[in-house]
């Protein structure tokens, strides 16, 4: 079932300091995983162009999402979480957010754990079977998660010109416990927590 709230963010990283960047997400991951992260989410970039991130938090309602807010501010993960997010100001450009509420009926499929590219479509998503959100101030996203390239291709062909092909970043993520389980292979990338 796709969420009720999807949060998504979008930042738009300078030249050259990709590996930089790199580097410094791989650091939240790991920090996210051992102090206990309050909730999961998804790194992706476009398949044409990786210098532009998207992060995905997915929440089940705004008391899910006020919850989960109070809890990152726990200490230490606050603190860590401060030091390591200051530094993309060195890697980035720009960074936009915008909420979502979903528009698609509670029943319709949200495939998530077995995900390896997510499928966007600014705007309706017209021929594509796809869960469509929508902001407050009207944008709308259809996005559909799929398992691998090929399909990801048809969609977007499918979709049209406004489709973009987003490939999920599993070192930069933070995954739940389902989504790994349904794919452990894919998730083997995802950094393990510092040694003490």
């Amino acid at each position: 079932m796709p969420p009720r709230l999807i949060l998504v963010s979008r930042e738009h990283l300078r030249a050259g300091r990709v590996a930089d960047y790199d580097r410094n997400e791989r650091e939240i991951a790991a920090a996210s995983r051992s102090l206990n992260c309050p909730n999961p989410y998804l790194a992706l970039t476009p398949t044409a162009d990786p210098t532009v991130v998207w992060w995905l938090n997915e929440f089940a309602s705004r008391e899910h999402m006020a919850r989960v807010e109070r809890e990152y501010k726990i200490e230490p993960l606050w603190s860590e979480l401060q030091r390591l997010t200051s530094r993309k100001e060195a890697f980035r450009t720009s960074v936009d957010m915008t909420l979502f509420r979903c528009r698609t009926p509670e029943g319709d499929r949200w495939p998530i754990a077995t995900a390896r590219f997510m499928v966007v479509v600014d705007g309706d998503a017209g021929d594509l079977a796809a869960p469509l959100f929508e902001s407050e101030d009207g944008a709308r996203l259809a996005m559909l998660p799929v398992s691998d390239r090929g399909s990801a291709d048809t969609a977007a062909e499918r979709a049209g010109h406004a489709a973009t092909i987003l490939e999920i970043k599993p070192a930069w993520s933070f995954p739940a416990a389902p989504w790994v389980a349904a794919d452990p292979d894919f998730w083997n990338g995802t950094p393990e927590p510092p040694r003490k």
